[in-house]
């Protein structure tokens, strides 16, 4: 969700409050308040819901492993793969190739990994609930509710520059000599790794609970509630990794995968807010909440928790 589509919303919600308000100050001449919530009630509510996700993490997906050849007597860099380098490396002065002293480079064991925070955008989701009266004493009524949001999300990753173990070692291919010792290993100059990342994630939320409200006021109230929640997320994430010459920037060798799942994630929330009431039918509440996950919603190359503390502005209309 960008900024600009988070504003529309945002909007949307406001107008929605207004237009309660202004039914409200036309009925309240002609309809009693009657704050106190009858047994039995039946309420919708609807707004706009935030909630602080933690950053998305990219597992480790490894980079693919290269072995590639340039001669000594050549330029510098101009690694060519080492099955079909090795024989002839070497080029005279009219284009001939002959047998030289060879660089050999090599390069395993690298990998990708990292991790991504979402804009305000991603964190904003619209909400949709119901509320039943079950008992009222006196100054308090206890509710049971059923919610539901949906949020859309999407992360990505990059990373370059050098990765994995990269070995520079000099080997003797003219004929009948030996090829010489191995150095020690060290970084390359000539081969760089780039890899990037990325997935995407529809969360559809649904919680189940108990709300408690106490009348603090004729038209107010304070509320809490606490109930199990389950979440669908549906997930798609992909990687490609490749090796480049720092020469030119030719590619060397290059690997791409994706992976998708669905999984069902259960857990639990807490909430607190406070509810106020335009007339008899129609009010607004804004809560703070805390959902906890028991597991993480995750592919082969991407993981998301979904934990955090988050914030709900809702209108809300009896029956």
């Amino acid at each position: 969700m960008t900024m600009h589509s988070a504003g529309k919303l945002l909007s949307t919600v406001a107008a929605i409050f207004l237009t309660g308000s202004l039914a409200s100050a036309q009925e309240i001449n002609t309809t009693p308040t009657n704050d106190q919530a009858k047994p039995g009630r039946l309420a919708f509510n609807a707004g706009v819901s935030y909630r602080n996700f933690r950053s998305a993490r990219f597992k480790s997906a490894s980079l693919p492993s290269y072995k590639g050849v340039f001669a000594q007597s050549g330029v510098s860099g101009a690694v060519v793969d080492y099955a079909s380098g090795i024989g002839k490396v070497g080029f005279d002065s009219f284009g001939n190739a002959f047998r030289d002293v060879a660089v050999v480079v090599q390069q395993s064991g690298g990998s990708l990994a990292g991790s991504d925070d979402y804009d305000f955008g991603d964190c904003l989701a619209p909400a949709f609930g119901l509320s039943y009266d079950l008992l009222q004493k006196d100054r308090l009524t206890l509710a049971a509710t059923v919610g539901f949001q949906y949020y859309n999300l999407g992360a990505k990753v990059n990373a370059s520059g050098d990765a994995g173990t990269e070995i520079s070692t000099y080997q003797t291919v003219l004929p009948g000599l030996p090829p010489a010792p191995e150095r020690d290993p060290h970084a390359s100059d000539f081969i760089a790794a780039r890899g990037k990342a990325k997935f995407e994630m529809d969360r559809y939320a649904l919680d189940l609970g108990l709300r408690l409200d106490y009348k603090a006021f004729e038209s107010m109230s304070l509320f809490a509630a606490i109930g199990p929640t389950v979440a669908l997320a549906d997930m798609d994430s992909s990687y490609s990794s490749s090796l480049t010459r720092r020469l030119d920037g030719g590619v060397l060798v290059s690997q791409r995968d994706s992976d998708s799942s669905r999984d069902w994630v259960f857990g639990a929330y807490a909430a607190c807010g406070a509810a106020y009431w335009f007339n008899e039918r129609v009010g607004a509440s804004l809560e703070i909440r805390y959902d906890e996950s028991f597991s993480h919603a995750a592919t082969a190359y991407a993981s998301q928790d979904l934990d955090g503390f988050g914030g709900m502005l809702k209108l809300m209309i009896r029956f």
